[in-house]
């Protein structure tokens, strides 16, 4: 799951970062606004203390962190948090693409269900999709469980999850990790 990077993609949108990047003249001020917008992905984290962070920006901060679970993280880092408990985080990730939506900003998938970017060959991944829409996951997953639960969605009878004569199919569905991490 890559919530810090939905974190980051938000501070840049909400603030245009990019644009405020552009019109700062010289390296000094470029560097004057990455540090700025880098206390506040880092006080979104809890990594700097808010009182770090420019008033201007204190209650956007205090607003996205009521949106996440309370601490304490695993290893005192939220990167090791939401690895150990994805599910936690889902609230927010939808609430952060729907921010991104508002804005006008292209989202990222709200679950990361791609395992892999090869071309032309997609591997999509069953526990995760399991996870972020609460449906049961199989005991054991065989290709048969995993067509199963991706049935409710799609239909495995289209073109891109069979096998031709010759190649793999263009989709298959991978297990993923074991809801335990």
């Amino acid at each position: 799951m890559h919530f810090i990077e939905y974190q980051n993609r938000l501070v840049n949108a909400f603030f245009d970062v990019k644009q405020l990047r552009r019109q700062a003249v010289g390296r000094k001020a470029k560097v004057a606004v990455d540090r700025k917008f880098g206390l506040v992905k880092a006080a979104l984290r809890g990594m700097a203390a808010l009182e770090d962070v420019d008033p201007a920006f204190r209650s956007f901060v205090l607003e996205w962190r009521a949106r996440l679970p309370a601490g304490p993280y695993k290893k005192g880092s939220m990167a090791y948090d939401v690895h150990d408990r994805p599910d936690a985080y889902f609230a927010a990730m939808v609430a952060i693409a729907g921010e991104l939506e508002r804005l006008g900003k292209r989202s990222f998938h709200v679950l990361p269900l791609r395992v892999g970017n090869v071309p032309c060959h997609i591997v999509l991944d069953t526990t995760a999709f399991c996870q972020g829409t609460g449906t049961q996951i199989p005991p054991t997953m065989t290709p048969a469980a995993k067509i199963s639960v991706w049935s409710r969605m799609i239909r495995p009878t289209m073109r891109p999850f069979l096998r031709g004569p010759k190649d793999a199919p263009i989709c298959v569905f991978d297990g993923g990790c074991a809801p335990t991490g």
